[in-house]
């Protein structure tokens, strides 16, 4: 992390669970604040949630839980909508 002139600047390494929750819990707390998400892998976040439907078998296809990207996308700074 970073401060110039009060800009935040942070990147994040990974964009699994605890990657997008601490980009996330970065941008409530300063909204103009640059935050990149770093991720090597083509997903970027787990479906967390739905592991239980899938373990008790109402999801059968543990794959369903994932979102794949065709192509990955350049990395940019999170963004803030309201």
């Amino acid at each position: 992390m970073t401060d110039r002139g009060g800009e935040m600047k942070t990147a994040i390494a990974g964009g699994v669970a605890p990657g997008a929750s601490t980009g996330a819990r970065l941008r409530r707390l300063d909204e103009p604040a640059e935050i990149v998400v770093l991720e090597r892998d083509r997903r970027v976040s787990f479906a967390n949630r739905g592991l239980p439907y899938h373990i008790g078998g109402a999801i059968p296809d543990r794959g369903s839980l994932m979102q794949t990207l065709e192509k990955p996308p350049r990395p940019a700074p999170l963004s803030h909508s309201r």
